[in-house]
């Protein structure tokens, strides 16, 4: 009986071989997923890293064992409180687009580009805002969501609800309407 029993690996070494398996099988897969979602190499690799040591936090076997069936909900909540960090961090650096079309721009804008330009910049703004505006809610949401957030189709679908079929088909709406409103006013242009 005794040599059974020291034949068994001891409780850290399970986990270790848990963790050795947990990675090589996911590590690709991992990296892929949040390299699409943050479209930068070492960000992709930060977050593996701080996935593996989440990982390396749970003491009990079984429990390491089971995080194989949520991996990559652990990842997907890796990634929010990535993108709301990064929102905080930014959110000093935000100006409010009524703030920048209505505040004198300064004076180191002003002498780079003439006062023509700046005009039409802010039309073509408020024109480019207009559309997104007359656009279904769901639709503006989607396109902004992919355009400026950076997010993935599956993504946000998670977010807002709708399935990536409908996520699809909300952005090839949005586009085509963004593309024809632009076309529109290249026409009128002079």
């Amino acid at each position: 009986m005794s040599q059974m029993s020291s034949n068994k690996p001891s409780p850290e070494d399970e986990r270790s071989s848990i963790l050795r398996r947990i990675v090589g099988k996911y590590h690709r897969a991992l990296y892929r997923y949040f390299w699409a979602a943050t479209r930068d190499g070492c960000a992709a690799e930060d977050l593996t890293q701080d996935l593996y040591v989440r990982l390396a936090r749970f003491q009990d076997a079984t429990e390491l064992a089971r995080t194989e069936f949520y991996l990559f909900k652990i990842a997907s909540n890796l990634l929010k409180n990535k993108w709301r960090r990064d929102g905080v961090r930014r959110r000093n650096r935000h100006v409010e687009y009524n703030e920048a079309l209505n505040n004198n721009p300064p004076q180191e804008i002003i002498q780079a580009a003439t006062m023509a330009q700046i005009i039409d910049d802010r039309d073509q703004c408020r024109y480019f805002l207009g559309v997104l505006n007359g656009l279904n809610p769901v639709t503006r949401d989607v396109f902004l969501l992919a355009r400026f957030e950076g997010m993935s189709y599956a993504e946000i679908s998670d977010h807002t609800g709708v399935s990536t079929h409908m996520v699809k088909k909300h952005m090839s709406k949005a586009i085509a309407k963004v593309k024809a409103a632009m076309e529109d006013q290249m026409l009128e242009e002079p």
